[in-house]
């Protein structure tokens, strides 16, 4: 490694410092604001993780090396209600231990708090953080883009503010922060920012209006160079009946680069749909519309735009299928592409089979094509798992998943199979 790779590594360590101690003091900081009236309010709950893994393939790669990897992940979490406010506090730690390839051991750190506040009857305030530190990227992936294993962290920050000015009327203020560094792909180093506004104001019992405002000021270390987007989105809901609705709405986005070669576009899209209980057991979902991408160069996109969900929970069986089809910006994550085109389908299945048994299967596949990176991938999931919990304490599972990414993408395309047995302990 060169002084200049050297030394942006010695800079991402001590941004990663800086960050773990800003969750750090936020935590204590919420810890001495809390007024806390009496003890036997708190909530301790301690809790351990304990796995074995065989996975076929743990770097994701077409050449595959595979592995059994043992894991111990103790975790604790404190909550602390009030009549006011409320403080959970959280912090979990992963210590991966690989039989063959003990390279690749890995402690992962996970600190999290939140904290809310009700001023007035009318006035609720929250203030959410969360640190991780891993090697596993499937903490923050996106689309099945996982593709290696290597050091990170990153740290999420997220107050907010909602005030109630009558019967179904809320305001709503919000701001995101989101900020991710790699070791040693630095290029895919992100932040966000974001902020937003929301307004929904009920007309009458019936009729319910929607207005969201959010501006995203993303900056990236390789191609995009710096985001500006701004979403604008309307939306009205019609209650027929406390089982029926109709909804409908539109949707705008900007989104700018300052990067030379990072292409602007507009994006117009308008929808309608129903949501639908059919029995107490039984409800659907559907959304229909079309969406336009307006580029400042070049052939834009546009298309169908819409998704749905069915879902069926009766006694010990529950079901559930979902798709979606459209676009989606693909930022601040292990891989940012852009813009793309997609469509998604998924399904899920559970039941009851014994006393303390249950068994359960899974399904998706995803179709993106990222117009910008000029890649398409697709990405199927499949899996099922048994689980034995006799006691509110302790829950013992085994699981098996096949996860497949054929990509247009160079030599990017892998497939991986696990077999994962778990016993979980939670006081």
């Amino acid at each position: 490694m060169g002084k200049k790779g050297q030394r942006m590594s010695d800079c991402s360590r001590v941004i990663g410092s800086l960050s773990l101690r800003t969750t750090i003091f936020f935590i204590m900081l919420s810890i001495t604001c809390f007024q806390i009236e009496a003890e036997g309010r708190m909530k301790l709950s301690p809790s351990l993780d304990l796995s074995t893994e065989y996975n076929d393939n743990i770097y994701w790669m077409r050449e595959k090396e595979s592995d059994i990897i043992n894991r111990i992940s103790p975790a604790i979490s404190l909550s602390i209600p009030g009549y006011h406010k409320e403080l959970t506090l959280g912090y979990g730690a992963g210590f991966e231990f690989f039989v063959k390839n003990t390279t690749e051991n890995t402690v992962t750190h996970r600190v999290n708090g939140e904290a809310s506040y009700r001023a007035t009857e009318r006035l609720n305030l929250k203030l959410a953080d969360t640190y991780i530190r891993s090697k596993t990227l499937s903490e923050i992936e996106l689309y099945g883009l996982r593709r290696r294993r290597e050091s990170y962290w990153q740290n999420s920050l997220t107050p907010s503010l909602d005030y109630t000015f009558g019967p179904d009327r809320v305001l709503s203020l919000g701001y995101r922060y989101i900020k991710s560094q790699f070791e040693t792909y630095a290029y895919e180093n992100s932040t966000e920012h974001s902020g937003t506004i929301g307004l929904r104001y009920g007309l009458n019992p019936h009729n319910m209006l929607t207005l969201n405002y959010m501006f995203t000021h993303g900056q990236f270390s390789y191609y995009w160079g710096k985001l500006n987007r701004h979403l604008f989105e309307l939306g009205y809901e019609y209650i027929i009946s406390p089982r029926t609705s109709i909804i409908a709405g539109t949707s705008y986005i900007r989104s700018s680069y300052t990067e030379i070669g990072a292409i602007d576009y507009q994006i117009y899209g308008v929808f309608l749909g129903l949501t639908r209980v059919i029995t107490p057991y039984l409800n659907l979902s559907a959304r229909g519309g079309y969406f336009i991408q307006d580029p400042e160069m070049g052939n834009g996109s546009s298309g169908f735009l819409g998704d749905f969900a069915i879902n069926y929970s009766r006694g010990k069986t529950r079901l559930s299928l979902s798709g979606e089809k459209g676009y989606t910006e693909v930022f601040f994550t292990t891989e940012n592409l852009g813009f793309s085109t997609y469509w998604r389908i998924l399904a899920n299945a559970n039941r009851d089979i014994f006393r303390h048994w249950r068994i359960g299967v899974l399904g998706s596949y995803t179709k993106n094509h990222y117009v910008y990176a000029h890649r398409e991938d697709r990405f199927w999931t499949t899996g099922a798992n048994i689980s034995y919990s006799p006691v509110k304490w302790f829950r013992g599972m085994l699981s098996y998943e096949h996860t497949r990414l054929d990509t247009t993408w160079l030599y990017e395309g892998y497939s991986v199979n696990r077999v994962i047995l778990s016993l979980y302990f939670v006081y």
